[in-house]
């Protein structure tokens, strides 16, 4: 019998870490895209909630944080609002 060897957690991280980079470094072509018409809104607004999420609550935390990162306003999630109200 031939013995195979396991991938060890080294192996893994930098799986998890390539997966996060290409993750975030699409958030800006997609963003394009959708401006675009290429891709619809929703998709991106979909695959990338999380991001869209903490941008609004940095926003309410930091203030006018708009202004630094533009992000068109239609990207702003309807759930994440911080003063309770629905969307």
């Amino acid at each position: 019998m031939t013995s195979r060897k396991k991938f060890g957690a080294a192996f893994w991280g930098m799986v998890v870490l390539v997966c996060v980079l290409v993750y975030l470094i699409g958030f800006g072509p997609s963003v394009w895209l959708a401006a675009r018409g290429a891709i619809p809104e929703t998709a991106v607004k979909c695959v990338y909630w999380p991001l869209l999420c903490q941008r609004a609550h940095l926003q309410k935390l930091v203030g006018n944080l708009h202004r630094l990162v533009r992000i068109p306003r239609s990207f702003e999630p309807p759930i994440c609002r911080l003063d309770g109200r629905g969307p």
